[in-house]
């Protein structure tokens, strides 16, 4: 297997993109889904290579990057890949991009929740055929929270609704606020192992890999619930489009802040660690990835 994040050409802006990224050391979602692939894929023993400069394998993916998607399309033509996957981190729709992904080369197209699905489908209805959820998964651990710290606000949406949700779990818990893109990756997971729980705040989320992280640390999640998201590239509606995996063993939604008090309450109780293993871990979701790729290949003509 072959896995994808970049161009290798230089002529790409992809490619710099992609080395700023790596000089500044600024780790983002499309990162942490390729290194729980590599994780899993390794753990299971399945050979693989990552963003190699030629290819020499029946099975690519393509997990982010519009250049390097185009390129491996002209593989594909040529013959030079047997079967090609393409997602879920290379656009927000299907219609972007000369409409990328409805190209017949595609074998199977990767999309990180239902919602997502959903989105593609009333987009793009002749795609649903080669559409498969697949969420990335989190690394796994035994180092469980010990939940005598602070409770974690996570903002995305940073504003009235964040001053708020603050001052009301102020009341009772310490609070560390943890605001998007001002903090690095080891601080959140450090956090993790005290807290007795994540207040979580953000628009969308496709998947929601620091959800997945807090309740592999056993944390709960508590996340306000908004139901539908508008972006410049579309509008859409769903209950889980602010936590596509959240479930009652893991947490639960709130539309106002007056509900956190109980809500924190009651998730003194929630151990979400072990059906995250389970379901969400590196191996688990590899496994998943593994089975798609066993499928059949669904005919150019459906399309």
């Amino acid at each position: 297997m072959i896995i994808y994040t970049h161009s290798n050409s230089p002529a790409t802006k992809e490619f710099w993109k992609f080395l700023a990224r790596a000089i500044v050391r600024k780790y983002s979602g499309p990162q942490a889904v390729r290194d729980s692939l590599k994780r899993g894929l390794t753990e299971l023993g399945v050979s693989y290579r990552c963003d190699p400069l030629f290819v020499i394998d029946d099975t690519v993916v393509v997990l982010s990057g519009v250049a390097v998607l185009r390129t491996m399309i002209k593989k594909k033509r040529a013959g030079k890949i047997k079967k090609l996957l393409a997602g879920p981190n290379i656009v927000s729709t299907p219609n972007e991009y000369d409409a990328i992904l409805a190209d017949a080369a595609i074998d199977t197209i990767l999309v990180p929740s239902q919602w997502v699905a959903d989105l593609y489908h009333s987009r793009m209805p002749a795609l649903s055929k080669k559409v498969r959820v697949w969420p990335a998964g989190v690394s796994p651990t035994e180092r469980k929270s010990s939940r005598v710290g602070s409770v974690i606000v996570y903002c995305k949406m940073p504003g009235e609704m964040c001053q708020k949700v603050q001052e009301v779990i102020a009341q009772k818990y310490h609070v560390t606020l943890f605001t998007y893109n001002s903090f690095t990756h080891q601080e959140y997971l450090d956090a993790l192992l005290s807290a007795p729980a994540v207040v979580y705040l953000s628009p969308s989320e496709s998947q929601g890999l620091a959800l997945q992280e807090a309740w592999m640390h056993d944390v709960p999640t508590l996340v306000y619930q908004t139901k539908s998201v508008t972006t410049p590239l579309f509008s859409w509606s769903d209950e889980m489009i602010n936590a596509p995996y959240l479930i009652p063993e893991y947490g639960a939604f709130f539309q106002n802040p007056d509900e956190l008090p109980n809500l924190l309450e009651s998730a003194q109780h929630l151990h979400p660690h072990e059906r995250c293993q389970q379901e969400l871990s590196d191996n688990a979701t590899t496994k998943n990835l593994i089975q798609l790729l066993q499928e059949p290949t669904v005919p150019t003509a459906t399309i």
